[in-house]
């Protein structure tokens, strides 16, 4: 009896397995890309550099909020 569950689990296991590979979508490219004639100005460094100096006043209004509260205790 045990014998007969371990192979039948074992099939259904290749078969789960074969059944896998078989339904793997394809991609195809219909068309190629293609470059911009000019460049995408998103301002990519002008938002890094907003980011970066609001992140440090979040952490330094943090840290100043965490040091109040620790020496009114």
């Amino acid at each position: 009896m045990r014998r007969q569950i371990t192979a039948s689990l074992m099939q259904a296991y290749e078969q789960a397995r074969i059944d896998e590979v078989r339904n793997t979508p394809v991609v195809t490219v219909i068309e190629p890309a293609n470059l911009p004639a000019t460049s995408d100005a998103r301002g990519l460094i002008k938002n890094g550099l907003l980011g970066l100096i609001l992140g440090l006043m979040l952490f330094v209004a943090s840290a100043l909020a965490r040091e109040t509260f620790t020496q009114r205790r």
